[in-house]
């Protein structure tokens, strides 16, 4: 009996039709024959949408099933590696001159003692001044100044709706913008390990991220990763850093099961990928208002607009314990 092959995401970067299959047969189709062609296959969908990025938010997505994504990955040729990374970074870290239109918010992680015993690490958001939205949250889990900063950027995309509009997400974290920059497509043809062969650090953060953001690009809605400097006067990265800094003084809360949050999203992919396969269009407000992902009650420590203030308002010499240069987490990295 023949052995069963491994079921997976055949993608095609350059081909007859551009897009992602489900079997070897259709992905054949695309490229025998045809001069240049450039496919792969991947066992995670959102790798396989990587891959061929540009197609997939200028385009029709090729027709696919669902399928169960794994663990595993086929390494790539150096040729498409390096070519993923251009594509990734026409998402992330590019500069945007006019935000007329676009949403933007300011993510940040703080944490006091950072490498040192019994550290506190909290996160912020901030739209503006006295704004509902803003958060302020203990970072769950371990607490690092580089988690808590990636966190933030989650609570951004767990909590504010899909929209037509872009979003820009602006850090003054120069690991988060490494981390997809840079680094991403290392740790996946790598599984998730360092070149030195050790696990990734925050690597289940790391892929829900990359996956809501999927879900945010399969839905038109563009989403940007702004680097801005820290502590430079920025009015909304201040704003950001006091939030951080008040959820560092609430409770200590449990680590979030993010192997479990990275397979339901990964199920969301699936179902838009087999939506669009019968060309409904969807109001994007109103069909996924209800997947913004909020804390319980129970563990949910966002600050109220009421508690809200103007960073003019506050001495931030309170809180220099927490105020950290790119020099002080160099051991966090890899």
């Amino acid at each position: 009996m023949a052995k069963a092959t491994k079921p997976g995401f055949y993608a095609v970067r350059n081909g007859r039709n551009i897009g992602v299959y489900n079997t070897w047969a259709e992905c054949e189709a695309q490229t025998k024959g045809y001069a240049n062609a450039q496919y792969k296959k991947f066992s995670a969908l959102s790798d396989a949408q990587h891959f061929i990025s540009p197609s997939f938010s200028q385009g029709p997505v090729a027709s696919q099933s669902s399928v169960t994504p794994s663990q595993t990955q086929a390494r790539s040729t150096p040729t498409s590696q390096s070519s993923n990374k251009r594509e990734y970074d026409n998402v992330f870290g590019i500069e945007v001159p006019d935000t007329t239109g676009w949403d933007v918010v300011y993510s940040d992680g703080a944490c006091k003692g950072n490498g040192m015993k019994g550290p506190v690490a909290g996160i912020g958001v901030w739209w503006g001044p006295n704004d509902e939205r803003n958060i302020a949250e203990r970072c769950p889990g371990d607490q690092t100044n580089n988690r808590a900063e990636l966190v933030a950027i989650m609570r951004v995309l767990e909590t504010t709706p899909i929209s037509k509009k872009p979003l820009l997400i602006r850090t003054d974290s120069q690991y988060c913008m490494n981390c997809f920059k840079r680094w991403i497509h290392a740790w996946k043809e790598n599984e998730w390990r360092t070149k030195e062969g050790q696990p990734v650090k925050n690597a289940g953060i790391i892929r829900c991220i990359s996956a809501y953001l999927t879900i945010r690009g399969k839905l038109g809605q563009k989403a940007v990763l702004e680097y801005v400097k820290g502590h430079s006067g920025d009015v909304g990265n201040d704003g950001a850093d006091l939030m951080a800094n008040r959820g560092s003084t609430m409770t200590e809360l449990e680590d979030r099961d993010w192997d479990t949050l990275e397979q339901e999203l990964e199920e969301q992919i699936r179902d838009l990928y087999n939506v669009s396969q019968t060309n409904v269009k969807y109001d994007l407000e109103v069909e996924h208002r209800s997947k913004i992902r909020k804390l319980s009650p129970e563990s949910s420590m966002s600050i109220s607009s009421s508690m809200v203030v103007n960073p003019s308002e506050v001495n931030f010499d309170d809180f220099a314990d927490c105020l950290l240069d790119d020099d002080d987490l160099a051991s966090e990295v890899l």
